[in-house]
This record gives C-alpha cells, structure tokens and sequence, in this order.
C-alpha cells in the first residue's frame, strides 16, 4: 500500500464473524495482497459514545457531559441499531500510518482479544478452576472495560437478566455481590488497537483533546461505572492484588469493600474474609 492507502474504510463483516465458527471458512484479509485470511475471535469494538470530558452516573443512567447518548456505557441497552450495536474486532485490518505490517503483526502487544466471558452460573470448584486456568493475561489494565463487561453481565436490568434473575430456589433474598480484582493500575494507550479503535487515529474516547488527558477521561468513566454497579443493589469488592490499592480503587468499591493483597496468601484471606461477610449477612437476612 501506498501512502495514500491509508484510511478509515468500511468493510463487510458478515462472513468475517460468521468464521468464528470452525465448519465455516475463514475470510480473506481485505487489506492484505497476499490471499492470506483471518478469522473473527470473538472480541468486539465498543458500540457509539461520545468523547466527553465529565461522566456521572444518574437514575436515568451514565451520562457524558450531560447527555445520554454515550451508547457503550448504557449498561442495559438493547443492541437493536447501529449506533448501540458492538462491531467486531478486527485485528488483521489496523495499520499504523506509512507502514505496511498490520499493527497485529508488529508484535509486543499492540492488539488484543482476551479470554471468552461465561454468564452467571451454578459452577463447581474444578469448572471455577478450568474457567481461571484458561484466562489468558494479555494487553493493558482497562479498568472501565473490565467493570463495563462485569456490569453488563451482572445487572438484573440487563440483557442477561435471564441469568441474573433465576430463582435461587429457597425462600430467602437474594443480595447480589462482584468481586473486581485488579493486579494493576489503570493504563491508557492511544497507540494500541482497544476496544475503541486506535485512539490516535479514531479519537472515539479524546476527540482528538489532551485536555483533559485520555488516561483520565478512561479514570472518570471507570469511576461513573462504579458508581452506576452500585445503584443496581449490587455490592461491588475491590482487590489490589499486587499493586497498591489507591483511593479511586476504594472510591470504586463499597463501603468496607476493598482490600490488598500482595502474595497469593493474601489474596486467600482476602476471598475468605468477602465470603465470611456474605455468608453473616445472609445468616443475618
């Protein structure tokens, strides 16, 4: 490709997440000459937002400088337009201006598409642990991501209240509880392929700012989305595993909620000390 070649284009998806699945064929890579395909794992690019500087989350939900239209951190929404639509990650077709390796292929973790997710269930110990042993650590610490993916799966409002709400089979109430755990902090790069595109070039989270920075308009969503876990009756616990736990991570929990853990010793006693709490609390309901 030339230099002229570099561009924000629109191109057809359906086959390319159709080959998700393996008895379909993968796709040709429409921005390589060379015949070489991909295929789609899944992972997706955030539905429309706003590239605001001030979020809050209100009774109608997370507002960005006021308005409701920031579609991705509208934790309940239908997905039933193209602007409140997810679209699929495609790694293979991101390019860094003036070079002709896809970011993909550069190496050292400019692109990223992390483990599967699985809606709440009833698991046992040895699912719990094969679940965790397939987690695969890969890219930045988005923490807005992680509790924007957390609240979706887990609000009784949801798309996936089906799951959420399912009678718990005895009599008693239901106190609903997620548990963040984070081993770093917060990480911003405008130069990485994210859920939100290349922000260098697509802007969807800055609008092209620096005033105020991407790292803190990524701070103050997450801190909106905290906020709005909290509203939905949910008590949110926070773990500093191996990092320090800073006032934004115990803004972000409940109250009493949050706690480090600098070994996995620690961390051990810190899951049992959350499990004791729940368990008095439904002793005391």
């Amino acid at each position: 490709m030339n230099k002229r070649g570099y561009e924000q284009r629109s191109l057809a998806t359906h086959n390319f997440i159709r080959s998700i699945k393996s008895a379909n064929p993968a796709v040709t890579t429409p921005s390589e000459v060379d015949g070489s395909t991909s295929r789609w794992g899944g992972c997706i690019e955030e539905r429309d937002t706003i590239a605001a500087a001030n979020f809050a989350s209100t009774s109608s939900g997370i507002t960005a400088d006021g308005s409701l239209g920031a579609h991705d951190l509208n934790i309940d929404a239908v997905p039933n337009s193209m602007e409140t639509k997810w679209r699929p990650y495609w790694e293979e077709v991101y390019f860094f201006r003036d070079d002709a390796t896809s970011i993909k292929n550069k190496g050292g973790g400019y692109t990223a598409c992390p483990s599967k997710a699985t809606l709440l269930s009833t698991m046992t110990r040895d699912q719990v642990q094969t679940y965790v042993n397939n987690l695969v650590a890969v890219g930045g610490t988005y923490h807005d991501v992680g509790l924007l993916w957390g609240a979706r799966l887990a609000s009784p409002q949801g798309i996936f209240q089906s799951t959420v709400n399912a009678n718990p089979g005895n009599p008693g109430s239901v106190s609903r509880h997620m548990i963040f755990m984070t081993d770093g902090q917060l990480t911003s790069y405008d130069f990485v392929a994210s859920m939100y595109g290349v922000e260098m070039y697509d802007r969807r989270v800055t609008g092209g700012s620096t005033d105020p920075t991407q790292l803190e308009r990524q701070r103050r969503r997450y801190l909106a989305i905290c906020e709005a876990i909290k509203s939905k009756e949910i008590r949110l616990w926070v773990i500093a595993f191996g990092t320090t736990l800073t006032t934004d991570m115990t803004t972000c929990s409940s109250s009493g909620s949050s706690f480090t853990a600098s070994n996995s010793s620690q961390l051990n006693s810190a899951f049992q000390n959350i499990a004791k709490q729940i368990s008095e609390l439904r002793l005391t309901q």
